[in-house]
């Protein structure tokens, strides 16, 4: 999987397409932006146009498709577009709501027609924490009941955990329960202030420090991966970590020239994948009604799946460019080595300041080039 990150395109093609399938669902959760409803909306995509939706996403150089919502399970044609992307050739994860919805015979018709990952959403250690971010009593339990079952039935499981100021206490808790479960991967969400989700209040960008540093640790005793989203700069972490390990001189040419060839350049040199994945960088979002975006919190719609290829929109649209071209970045991060292989994060710089191109403001992170700046100030 690694390797494959490096070698896409993300000029031409993105390694990850979430499509929002439908906004219906039954959970109220807390850190969620959008407005869900028990009814699906009328402007949901139909089946013939899902259809299209997956041919496009095919001609993308394959990348890993994440079926989403709300609760996808709300569409009654939702096995036969699994179905029908399977036999497109692509890679499908199910991100599912733990709704009444999901249960053993639905895990078991998807393992049927060849979907074999799932992810599920896991914001407290306990019933108490998570079903009062959820807003539903028994999602806790109902959680992990599918978990174990996922894994009685041999697929792979992720989990997405969103941690702000109501969790990040807990964590250490949240990691030994993740690492009980058995999972593959766990996605890691730093919470993202939004118009919608006002009742929750993110990490400062000192904490994001900290916690990174703690994931970094805890990273390298799991037998499982951790990813970060809209957490960019939890690769810089790692790779300053990396560096002190392998005793390589900051100030050396080598590494300065492996942080500006991008994540290729640090792979060769630390043995490590930064990825270098951004918003709109490597990844899209498609919501419910085909409006393309480069996440689900940057409302800053690109085209829509309708009136323009898919294709088109990613390569071509001036909003999708502009976040393909690290060079272009504001502030601090315009001038940070790290830039090729973190960037900060787009869609909180964008919600933070109105300009998705300024600086990462929950990144303490003083660039070297600054340094170099502030001592030919003070010399004249």
């Amino acid at each position: 999987m690694e390797k494959e990150i490096i070698n896409v395109n993300r000029h031409q093609s993105p390694f990850v397409v979430i499509w929002e399938m439908t906004r219906a669902c039954s959970l109220k959760c807390l850190h969620c932006q959008l407005k869900t409803q028990i009814e699906k909306e009328p402007d949901d995509l139909t089946f013939e146009e899902g259809m299209r939706l997956m041919d496009e996403i095919t001609e993308l150089d394959n990348p890993l498709l994440i079926l989403t919502g709300g609760d996808v399970f709300t569409r009654t044609d939702f096995f036969d577009l699994v179905q029908y992307g399977l036999n497109k050739g692509l890679k499908v994860v199910i991100a599912a709501s733990a709704t009444h919805n999901v249960t053993n015979d639905v895990i078991k018709r998807a393992h049927d027609i060849g979907v074999s990952r799932w992810a599920f959403t896991l914001d407290g250690p306990d019933r108490h924490s998570h079903d009062a971010l959820c807003g539903v009593p028994g999602t806790f339990d109902l959680t992990l009941s599918l978990l174990r079952f996922i894994k009685e039935m041999g697929l792979s499981a992720e989990i997405n955990s969103v941690v702000s100021k109501i969790n990040y206490d807990r964590i250490e808790e949240m990691g030994k329960l993740v690492k009980d479960l058995g999972v593959a991967l766990w996605n890691i969400i730093m919470m993202v202030p939004t118009p919608g989700n006002q009742e929750i209040t993110p990490l400062t960008a000192s904490e994001h420090e900290l916690f990174f540093q703690w994931l970094y640790d805890y990273s390298r005793k799991a037998p499982f991966k951790v990813k970060t989203i809209y957490g960019q700069h939890y690769q810089r972490v790692v790779i300053q970590n990396k560096m002190r390990q392998l005793h390589i001189n900051y100030n050396g040419l080598e590494y300065q020239n492996a942080l500006r060839e991008g994540p290729a350049g640090v792979q060769q040199l630390l043995n490590y994948n930064p990825q270098g994945l951004n918003d709109g960088n490597g990844t899209l979002y498609i919501s419910h009604n085909g409006d393309v975006y480069p996440s689900q919190i940057m409302p800053i719609k690109a085209g829509n799946v309708k009136d323009e290829l898919l294709k088109v929109i990613y390569r071509y649209s001036p909003l999708f460019k502009k976040l393909k071209n690290p060079d272009l970045l504001k502030g601090k991060c315009g001038i940070c080595e790290f830039r090729y292989v973190c960037g900060g994060n787009r869609s909180r710089a964008y919600n933070l300041t109105g300009d998705y191109l300024e600086s990462e403001p929950y990144c303490i992170y003083t660039p070297k080039k600054a340094y170099h700046l502030r001592e030919k100030v003070l010399v004249k």
